[in-house]
């Protein structure tokens, strides 16, 4: 039986579970029951009666069904002479929050419903439960919380907020363009993150299922369904066969990227130069003017240079932490036509010149797996950034941070490797603004100390024969503290697809 209770909990009506009664969810979009039933005399109902479903529902899908639903929106019977028919509908409990708008300042009069806030999602979360705590909403007398699982970045997002209801709000936090999770609630939880539930099934058509209908359902049932990866899981006309798609006459099948996602095709025999170019194209599309200028006499640079294996090792006439032979000796720095082949690192060091100030930074690559030479080297570049960060502040001379991180190179084994092999640059950092390679230079015999507004380029690396080159570069800017981070993106090695 179903009780229909009022909000002193006194049962008002019960029925059985007729035919026709369902229970939809669906994440984000629905969570409601539809109850039907006929009596004699009328069910005098009101906003807030309700029925309580743990317990009575099956714990399929999770239990997602298996909570309280409230009646929420006036609905008439049908009525036919000595019969009243009723099909009600009553949302999970949560949904009554959409009758309330999200607002700033919830608990002063004369509160703010249309307002920005650009802020980590914790923050608007925050926000979020004191609207629901000025509304006096709770869970059974218990204050709701909030959950973010590993699968969300806690980054700040602005997000517009113009007389919405609190529960579109928070929907919308999830939203493709914002956090890009799902969101549901259960019990006094709202949870952020990837929304899992039962174990994996097998369902083959002509195996374990003879038909795929639900018409004999006599349970709950899923209609959504997630792919975990593999190119088994793609048909074959996921791709439109064209020119993005086909590669020496082979159908590249593989995942797509969302639409608007920029992104550039690695493809089996690809060089260097193919691929520095496709990184260039995609700069200026996204708005690079296309320019270093570079502080020193006689040294050119286009966009920045892309080394790929034993290229990486090729000695420059500039002073470059890595240089690269280049496509003629006229220009000698950067990519050569190097295939990109299996065991061989990929570093691309190009930054950006974006009204006209420069940005300089580098990741790696690799093609299949590197040695473990490799990634120890890697490793330490990664710590010599860690331990500079951590020393770098107003008057802190540039040689000591050079000398920091050189005695963690050579502690790790790795000093005949240290900003080149065959030739070493004599620094690991040097400064950035309307041109490249500016004051300070962190070096040995630099008389220069940091100074608060100074904006610097950190690169340790290492050139390992056979492999190439692996570490990191990345531009920081000189606080009244300490240094602050400019260039934020992944700084393990990528494993090129």
């Amino acid at each position: 039986m179903i009780e229909i209770k009022d909000i002193s909990g006194k049962v008002k009506f019960s029925t059985p579970i007729n035919v026709g009664a369902k229970g939809r969810f669906m994440l984000m979009k629905e969570d409601y029951i539809t109850i039907p039933f006929s009596t004699d005399i009328p069910v005098d109902l009101k906003r807030g009666d309700y029925v309580d479903l743990r317990g009575v529902f099956d714990d399929a899908l999770g239990g997602k069904l298996a909570k309280v639903y409230k009646y929420l929106t006036l609905q008439n019977p049908s009525v036919i002479p000595g019969k009243y028919s009723y099909e009600l509908r009553f949302d999970a409990y949560y949904y009554e929050w959409n009758t309330k708008i999200f607002k700033f300042t919830p608990e002063s009069h004369g509160q703010e419903a249309g307002w920005n806030l650009t802020a980590p999602l914790d923050i608007h979360l925050g926000l979020f439960l004191r609207n629901l705590k000025a509304n006096g909403y709770t869970y059974n007398g218990v204050d709701y919380i909030f959950d973010i699982d590993s699968t969300v970045e806690n980054k700040a997002f602005l997000m517009t907020y113009d007389n919405i209801h609190l529960l579109d709000a928070l929907f919308s936090m999830a939203s493709k363009d914002k956090w890009n999770c799902d969101c549901w609630i259960t019990d006094n939880v709202i949870h952020f993150g990837r929304c899992e539930f039962g174990d994996a099934v097998d369902i083959e058509l002509g195996v374990e299922a003879a038909a795929m209908t639900r018409s004999e359902s006599k349970g709950t049932y899923a209609t959504r369904v997630y792919v975990f990866g593999g190119t088994r899981n793609i048909p074959a006309n996921y791709r439109p066969v064209d020119e993005q798609a086909v590669v020496n006459g082979v159908v590249q099948k593989r995942l797509m990227l969302p639409e608007g996602t920029p992104c550039i095709d690695a493809y089996p025999g690809m060089t260097d130069t193919e691929l520095s170019i496709e990184i260039e194209r995609e700069s200026r599309r996204l708005g690079s003017l296309g320019i270093f200028r570079i502080f020193g006499q006689s040294m050119e640079i286009f966009m920045g240079s892309l080394l790929a294996g034993d290229n990486a090792d090729a000695p420059s006439p500039y002073d470059f932490a890595l240089g690269g032979a280049g496509l003629d000796a006229s220009l000698p720095v950067g990519g050569n036509g190097t295939p990109l082949t299996d065991g061989t690192s990929v570093m691309v060091d190009m930054g950006g010149n974006f009204t006209g100030y420069m940005t300089d930074m580098t990741r790696v690559f690799s093609v299949g797996k590197l040695t473990d030479r490799a990634y120890k080297a890697h490793d330490t570049a990664l710590e010599i950034q860690r331990r500079i960060e951590q020393t770098a502040a107003p008057g802190v001379p540039a040689a000591d941070l050079y000398n920091l991180a050189v005695r963690i190179a050579a502690d790790a084994g790795l000093s005949d490797y240290f900003m080149g092999h065959r030739q070493q640059a004599g620094f690991i950092g040097h400064g950035i603004g309307i041109e490249i390679n500016e004051a300070p230079v962190l070096a040995p015999r630099s008389k220069e100390a940091l100074v608060p507004g100074m904006v610097f380029a950190l690169e340790p690396k290492f050139v390992i024969p056979s492999v190439g080159a692996v570490g990191i570069e990345n531009s920081f800017l000189v606080t009244d503290n300490g240094i602050e981070k400019l260039t934020h993106c992944e700084e393990a090695i990528v494993p090129l697809q």
